[in-house]
C-alpha cells in the first residue's frame, strides 16, 4: 500500500492542536470541518453558514425556507370538523364539517398578541366564530361579538390578536362581523 498510512490510533503531535486530515480538525472530542461546521458534543450542526446543496432549491429549516434572500414560514393548518373551542395558535383554520361549524374563540392573552390566524371555510355552510365583545373590525359600534361565513367554499377572514382582543386584518372575504 505505497503513499498510505493504516492505523488505528492517530495522535496529536503537539499538546491541545488536535489532528487536521484534509480540512477537518479532530480536537478535545470535537470534529470540525474547514469552513467552521462544528460536529462536536453538543447536538446539532453549529455552523454560521449554510448553503444550498441544489442550486435555486433554497435551504429549509424547521419548516421555514430560505431561497433567493427570502424568507418563507410554512403555515400550520388545522382542520376543525365539529363545533368547539378554536385553539388560539397561528395558522389557518380550516372549517370542513359536513353542516355549519359553531365554533368559540377565547380572548387572546397578553402573550398571544401579534398572533394572525386565517380562518376559511372548507364546506359551502355559514360557519360562526363567536368571540363575544372581541371582534375589532375597524366599523363604529364598538366590539363585534360573531363572525358569519356566507355559505361558499373559500369564504375567509384573518384575525390578529391585539390588546386581548381580535382586530381583522384581512378583509372579510364572505365574512359579516356583527
Amino acid at each position: 500500500m505505497a503513499g498510505n498510512v493504516v492505523t488505528d490510533t492517530i495522535s496529536e503531535n503537539t499538546a491541545a492542536a488536535g489532528v487536521t486530515a484534509d480540512g477537518v480538525l479532530c480536537k478535545d472530542s470535537k470534529v470540525t470541518a474547514s469552513g467552521g461546521a462544528d460536529l462536536g458534543a453538543t447536538p446539532g450542526l453549529i455552523v454560521d453558514i449554510i448553503s444550498e446543496k441544489t442550486s435555486a432549491t433554497g435551504v429549509t429549516i424547521d419548516g421555514v425556507l430560505c431561497k433567493d434572500s427570502a424568507v418563507t414560514a410554512l403555515q400550520k393548518h388545522t382542520a376543525e370538523a365539529a363545533d368547539g373551542a378554536i385553539t388560539i395558535s397561528a395558522g389557518t383554520v380550516i372549517f370542513t364539517k359536513a353542516g355549519v361549524n359553531a365554533m368559540t374563540l377565547a380572548a387572546p392573552s397578553a402573550g398571544q398578541a401579534g398572533t394572525r390566524m386565517t380562518f376559511v371555510a372548507g364546506t359551502a355552510n355559514a360557519h360562526t366564530i363567536t368571540a363575544t365583545g372581541l371582534i375589532d373590525d375597524g366599523v363604529t359600534g364598538g366590539s363585534k361579538n360573531v363572525a358569519t361565513f356566507a355559505a361558499f367554499v373559500g369564504a375567509s377572514i384573518v384575525l390578529e390578536a391585539y390588546n386581548s382582543k381580535w382586530v381583522v386584518v384581512g378583509a372579510g372575504n364572505n365574512v359579516t362581523v356583527s
